[in-house]
């Protein structure tokens, strides 16, 4: 078995997925088998429908585990074990909801409120260039380009650079930021070891500022990039601008926040009240 985990892992990296993906994909594995005690290949397919439903009814509420298991058992079938995938084996799609975004006033009281001049200049660049917080702890020094007033963004989703603006603002930030902490290769290091900053300390602080204020409870990190493309889109920014900003593969995936920027969607004039009725 430890040689098919063996080439698991190469199969996962020679198609360029993630190491977060990697790391789902091969612990959903590991538990699917240690769950029959079997060789994967003595596992037929009705067994493999009644883990996957053992699954939906362990976590009722979560579509996005369901999604996890069925994407990593199939993955392992494919291409490690190079079978043939029974597409009787269906896994319900994950329920597309519009994300949420936090107001202009609610991003300013926000930041206003972050005393920490590091966590402030995290969460102003992630706000204010439309990062992933994957893309913020991963960027270095010499990814920030001052003179051009843009960033590169290196290894993003899927494996692409980019490039994205850079705030002034920001940059003021992060210039006392620099006086106080002078990291040197990576912007926001981590404090133990010389690895990038730990994602978990960033989302922990972004809760607490978010309880002391009391706003919308549902926002998370990831929403100050969502409110990114939004308040762009409100602000006449095109849309495939927008696109190139966040890195998008598919302009579809941008098209979501002409649903949900409220300015937008007031600029469409029902056809019945250009009736003389």
């Amino acid at each position: 078995m430890r040689n098919l985990f063996v080439k698991m892992q190469k199969d996962i990296e020679l198609r360029g997925l993630s190491s977060s993906t990697k790391k789902v994909y091969l612990r959903e594995v590991i538990k699917f088998i240690n769950y029959y005690k079997k060789h994967p290949e003595e596992i037929n397919t009705q067994q493999i429908k009644d883990y996957l439903y053992y699954i939906k009814q362990k976590y009722p509420k979560s579509t996005s585990t369901l999604v996890q298991v069925y994407s990593a058992i199939k993955f392992f079938y494919i291409m490690t074990l190079g079978k043939q995938w029974d597409q009787s084996i269906k896994c319900y799609k994950r329920k597309k909801k519009f994300p949420s975004v936090m107001s202009i006033d609610e991003i300013k009281l926000f930041l206003n409120s972050t005393p920490n001049i590091k966590y402030k200049a995290i969460f102003s660049l992630i706000y204010s260039s439309g990062l992933r917080i994957s893309e913020a702890v991963k960027i270095k020094i010499k990814d920030i380009n001052s003179k051009d007033m843009r960033i590169f963004i290196r290894d993003g989703k899927g494996g692409k650079d980019r490039y994205t603006i850079l705030s002034k603002t920001t940059l003021k930030i992060l210039k006392e930021y620099w006086k106080v902490y002078r990291p040197t290769e990576w912007l926001f290091p981590n404090r133990y070891s010389r690895k990038p900053m730990n994602r978990r300390s960033i989302n922990r602080v972004f809760i607490q500022i978010k309880n002391n204020i009391r706003i919308n409870n549902a926002v998370t990190v990831h929403t100050l990039r969502h409110s990114f493309a939004t308040h762009l889109l409100e602000g006449g920014v095109d849309i495939r601008k927008i696109q190139v900003l966040l890195g998008h593969s598919s302009i579809r995936s941008t098209l979501i926040y002409l649903h949900i920027s409220k300015r937008e969607m007031q600029k469409v004039v029902s056809p019945l009240d250009r009736m003389n009725l």
